[in-house]
């Protein structure tokens, strides 16, 4: 798929991430204190792990960003009403887990349909899982796949490895590696 008019950040863990949220309020031309976020956090729904991390990614989001945080739901909400619930936020925040709980989510719930026209005019965190989802190999929203965490080696060819701290910046065609976004 094409990237045009798509803006993306990717990385492992961008939350606190201040290169981001700069790039964030660049694309948006606004304060942080007024941008609105609306969270997916599906990838960990059947998940019986400890998740002290994503509680603790929750709560740098609610101190950086001033706007309205909500959950998007997408198991609970259908594809239509999501869209319109989605429209009204500055950007879609989609946290790790399991990607293909997420990939299987997106399918079962219609959101993989929508959010092609969502990424047309949203800009999309994806933290790990939520930056993996969008890859040629799940999705195909993108030409290249993505490792977080830079330990996992699956992937050969057009596969970018992300430390804690780097993440990708993609502005339509551009892609830009941020190697220490703190």
């Amino acid at each position: 798929m094409k990237r045009e008019k798509m803006r993306l950040i990717l990385a492992s863990r961008p939350e606190g991430k201040e290169k981001f949220i700069r790039q964030i309020e660049k694309w948006l031309g606004k304060s942080r204190a007024d941008i609105s976020v609306c969270l997916i956090n599906e990838a960990l729904a059947q998940s019986d792990d400890d998740c002290r991390w994503l509680l603790s990614a929750f709560s740098s989001l609610a101190t950086t960003f001033g706007g309205k945080l909500t959950f998007a739901n997408l198991r609970a909400v259908a594809p239509e009403q999501l869209k319109t619930k989605m429209l009204g936020y500055d950007l879609i925040w989609c946290f790790g887990g399991y990607t293909n709980e997420l990939l299987e989510t997106f399918e079962k719930t219609g959101f993989s349909e929508l959010l092609p026209k969502l990424l047309a005019g949203k800009i999309w965190v994806g933290s790990s899982a939520g930056a993996c989802v969008l890859a040629k190999n799940y999705l195909g929203l993108l030409d290249f796949s993505i490792s977080p965490h830079e330990k996992l080696t699956i992937f050969k060819e057009n596969t970018y490895f992300l430390t804690d701290s780097a993440g990708l910046i993609v502005d339509n065609h551009e892609i830009l590696l941020i190697e220490n976004a703190v």
